[in-house]
């Protein structure tokens, strides 16, 4: 599920907890339910990359991340992940493997006027099939190159279709992605007890 869901599955999960009905009848939270993705606004993080010949640093939060060195060769690695990292055009490839494996493949590209840094993520889980997350921030200082902050403005993921289940049994709540192989049953969404002098 994209960053931009979790939220309104949050806002969804409380809406069909009071939504429970006292007696056994079809509840109208239940069926299939289409995202409309132009009612969302979508506020990603804000990172600082400082950028040189050899590769780039960000900071996430006031915690810088190790530098990643663009030479394209394996860095020593970092709990047990080594990144190769190479120049390509107007910006960087990215490899993390461990044990040998390929854990994602990361295309990081600035845009021509450099006000836009686009990062593909192609990422390949252990269990489960492959697939990818685009994000898109947009400069809000700094440059030129990579250095500076850059505001996320958009995310999505290949897997994602918007398309969610929701299923009302009881006092519980199943909720599906259509991608998904099993549903996320909460039996903690309850109907809110009214406080003694409310």
């Amino acid at each position: 599920m994209t960053k931009m869901c979790r939220t309104s599955l949050c806002a969804l999960a409380t809406f069909a907890a009071f939504a429970l009905p006292c007696v056994a009848q079809q509840n109208p939270w239940n069926g299939s339910w289409k995202l409309d993705r132009s009612t969302l606004k979508y506020d990603g993080p804000t990172v600082s990359v400082a950028a040189d010949d050899s590769g780039f640093t960000v900071t996430r939060g006031g915690k810088a991340g190790p530098k990643v060195v663009c030479d394209g060769k394996p860095n020593a690695p970092d709990n047990g992940v080594i990144t190769t990292c190479s120049k390509s055009g107007s910006g960087y490839e990215v490899e993390n493997t461990r044990d040998g494996k390929q854990i994602n493949k990361i295309k990081i590209e600035l845009s021509p006027d450099g006000k836009k840094l686009s990062r593909t993520i192609d990422i390949t889980p252990p269990d489960g099939s492959p697939y990818t997350l685009t994000t898109t921030s947009k400069r809000l200082s700094g440059g030129p190159g990579f250095s500076g902050v850059w505001k996320e403005t958009s995310f999505t993921e290949s897997q994602d279709n918007g398309v969610l289940t929701i299923e009302v049994k009881g006092d519980s709540v199943d909720f599906k992605e259509t991608r998904s192989r099993l549903p996320v049953s909460s039996t903690a969404l309850q109907r809110p007890h009214r406080l003694a002098g409310q």
